[in-house]
């Protein structure tokens, strides 16, 4: 008896409301069968959180069991205030446009907190949103992930909104924007992925006193939002940045910031003259962070100019350093260049990309002040002589190391056998090439075992 009692009915009503918050609401609504007292239950829940792919694929059309459930929900769970409003949509009916707005109202009228609307599959629709949703005094958080054409309105104010996230949708003019974010005075948290506007001609303008967290993301645009991206947020602690190359930004005072990651890509052939000026005017606005992260091409297109990085510039608080980039000549002058002017980072990783070595000469390194450094982590090896001169000079400026986590690179560009006529020649070829590989690693760990060193550093080498 003592083992069949029913202890979560007996939970306090919030600890209830917490469990069923992790719950879709089709089976939040399903719980009114469980017994007597659990029958209006769900009418006093705080979060909705709707979701089509409870109740069909995105291919299927029968979209109005879910419209209706969802119509339900809304009509007999009466007008108590609401934490939270989730719905997911990704179906390729077009119903969507006749509903979402009534839905998004639904959930305003009732003071809701936390907004967060993501549609799927339906680029060729375009979503008037109700004014109401960029004048509400309520909502905390907001996000919206819109595949399609969202039209702003004229007018916006929200005083309370905190966090806001805007993805993937497209709009007529980047001033839409600039307004929307204008009427946000409280913003604390910010991201934009994907937003593209009909016209690129215009200055994208994030201008926030309070900011504390920032990313921009334009990877699946593939052009630009705006001629130049324009940031003032002076107590932004971080910045994630994912965009290409040919979009101008221009970074104001950014002396809060606590950790950057920038990950810049060039598209191809590109091969713009400004684009390492440009590079280096994210390094002058990110010189006081602590945490730094350049990836893809950014290194890369920094090293066309080798004397880009100017010695006024000072990394006095970098403890932690990630990088992508290549070994070559240009690249470990550049490397070195900005490792002299981090004279206290303590944590350094690498990747390394492919580079064709007969395109490059070797490098003489100048000392670059690792004093620092208590841990290093190189991926990518492929035992060249640029790789172990590097590494010669770690091991004799690095006097506090710890610990050297080097992983030689996985033969990728092998020849693959499954699916050709000639099997047996191209496994021996691949067998040939492991093998040549392998020595080739071993010779490279003998003599970077040998190098003299200032520390008693641990190594650990793999292949």
């Amino acid at each position: 008896m003592e083992e069949s009692k029913d202890r979560i009915s007996n939970l306090p009503d919030d600890i209830i409301d917490h469990i069923l918050f992790f719950l879709d609401m089709k089976y939040v609504v399903q719980t009114s069968l469980l017994s007597r007292g659990w029958k209006y239950t769900w009418t006093s829940v705080s979060t909705l959180d709707f979701d089509t792919r409870e109740f069909m694929s995105s291919e299927t059309k029968q979209v109005f069991p879910f419209v209706r459930f969802l119509n339900m929900v809304l009509m007999y769970r009466g007008l108590s205030n609401l934490e939270e409003f989730r719905l997911y949509w990704d179906n390729k009916s077009n119903e969507i446009a006749t509903y979402l707005n009534h839905w998004i109202i639904g959930a305003l009228i009732r003071k809701v907190q936390r907004l967060v609307i993501e549609i799927e599959y339906n680029e060729n629709l375009t979503f008037r949103l109700p004014r109401l949703l960029f004048n509400s005094s309520s909502l905390v958080k907001l996000i919206l992930d819109i595949s399609g054409r969202v039209v702003l309105p004229d007018s916006m104010g929200l005083p309370q909104l905190k966090h806001l996230t805007l993805c993937n949708f497209i709009i007529d003019d980047v001033k839409l924007v600039n307004k929307l974010l204008s009427s946000c005075p409280v913003l604390r948290s910010l991201l934009l992925r994907d937003i593209e506007a009909n016209t690129a001609d215009g200055v994208w303008v994030i201008e926030f006193s309070e900011l504390k967290h920032l990313e921009i993301n334009n990877y699946g645009t593939a052009r630009n939002i705006a001629k130049v991206i324009k940031l003032s947020t002076p107590r932004l602690k971080s910045f994630t940045c994912s965009d290409y190359t040919t979009q101008e930004y221009s970074l104001g005072n950014l002396s809060s910031l606590v950790t950057a990651s920038v990950d810049m890509k060039t598209i191809e052939d590109d091969e713009e003259e400004l684009y390492p000026e440009r590079m280096m005017g994210f390094l002058v606005a990110l010189h006081n962070v602590e945490k730094l992260t350049l990836l893809s091409d950014f290194f890369q297109v920094l090293s066309r100019a080798p004397n880009v990085i100017r010695s006024p510039l000072q990394f006095h608080n970098l403890r932690y350093l990630k990088l992508d980039m290549c070994f070559t000549r240009n690249c470990l002058h550049t490397l070195t260049c900005l490792l002299r002017i981090s004279h206290n980072v303590e944590t350094i990783f690498l990747t390394l990309k492919e580079w064709n070595v007969a395109e490059d000469g070797e490098v003489g390194l100048l000392p670059c002040g690792l004093s620092h450094l208590k841990y290093i982590e190189i991926r990518g090896l492929t035992a060249c002589d640029n790789e172990l001169k590097f590494l010669e000079l770690v091991l004799k400026e690095a006097v506090v190391l710890e610990e050297m986590d080097l992983y030689f690179s996985n033969p990728e560009d092998l020849p693959d056998a499954t699916e050709s006529p000639d099997r047996l020649e191209l496994v021996k070829k691949r067998s040939e090439l492991v093998k040549k590989r392998s020595e080739l690693n071993k010779k490279f760990a003998r003599k970077l075992r040998a190098l003299p060193r200032v520390s008693s550093c641990s190594m650990m080498l793999v292949c």
